[in-house]
């Protein structure tokens, strides 16, 4: 019981760090001339864009504490 209470516990944050290394490994395997090239090149800039709004809004938010 208490694995299903921490399962749902575990938040995904949009600034991510995994999921942006993941991206761009996912990127990087890719081909340049592959047409999901530009959409992965897409989702990894987002994904660096949210972590680092994240830890922006992480600071200001302990700066208001």
């Amino acid at each position: 019981m208490s694995e299903q209470n921490e399962e749902k516990q575990e938040k995904v944050y949009p600034g991510n760090i995994g999921r942006y290394n993941e991206l761009r490994a996912a990127r990087e395997a890719l081909d340049p001339s592959d047409p999901n090239f530009f959409a992965a090149v897409v989702c990894e800039e987002l994904a660096g864009l949210a972590y680092i709004l994240d830890g922006i809004r992480y600071s200001a938010r302990q700066s208001q504490r």
